[in-house]
């Protein structure tokens, strides 16, 4: 299977912002959001999974929390991996953004071996999948890396990934999270 082969999907809800909420005006005007419902994120993964079965089989899992860690236990499920670590890695110190991601949480790293897959929701700068890989490199025989959304300007092109978009994608599972982004 060829790196990045993208699989079709329609999102539900797609526009200038899903929510109602109120964004600072000078973001409300020029972004554009992505809202999947949990059904949509679940076919997603299975998708992914699908995917990655005909190119890959991994060893062992390494989801990046937050995001990453939902789509890494349904691809675990999915693809018959027991072997599931994860990585806490941030922009953000509060709601601050950094310049560099800084790692918080690792895996622990003894037991990260073999092919690897290395998850996370969305590739964006792509400078928290870089970090993580880096980390791993020198305990795997090979890593691959998966996402379910990669944006065309990320310095990291995923392995494996569904679907390429512009817009800021909102996960079910960050509905709390991107509201309180938005009434800033």
């Amino acid at each position: 299977m060829k790196p990045g082969k993208m699989v079709g999907f329609g999102p539900t809800h797609v526009g200038s912002n899903p929510t109602g909420a109120i964004l600072p005006s000078n973001e409300a005007s020029h972004m554009e959001y992505l809202r999947l419902t949990a059904s949509e994120t679940e076919e997603m993964c299975d998708k992914l999974a699908s995917i990655i079965k005909s190119g890959f089989k991994p060893d062992c899992i390494v989801g990046i929390g937050r995001g990453g860690l939902v789509p890494a236990v349904y691809l675990s499920d999915r693809l018959g991996v027991k072997k599931l670590y994860a990585f806490k890695i941030d922009y953000y110190t509060g709601d601050k953004r950094g310049r560099k991601p800084v790692v918080s949480q690792k895996p622990p790293l003894q037991f990260i071996r073999g092919n690897v897959l290395l998850v996370d929701d969305v590739a964006d700068t792509g400078g928290t999948l870089l970090l993580a890989k880096k980390l791993l490199e020198k305990h795997a025989k090979s890593i691959k890396i998966a996402t379910l959304h990669c944006k065309p300007h990320s310095k990291l092109k995923p392995d494996f990934f569904a679907q390429e978009t512009r817009r800021w994608v909102v996960y079910p599972y960050q509905s709390v999270e991107f509201r309180k982004l938005a009434r800033r």
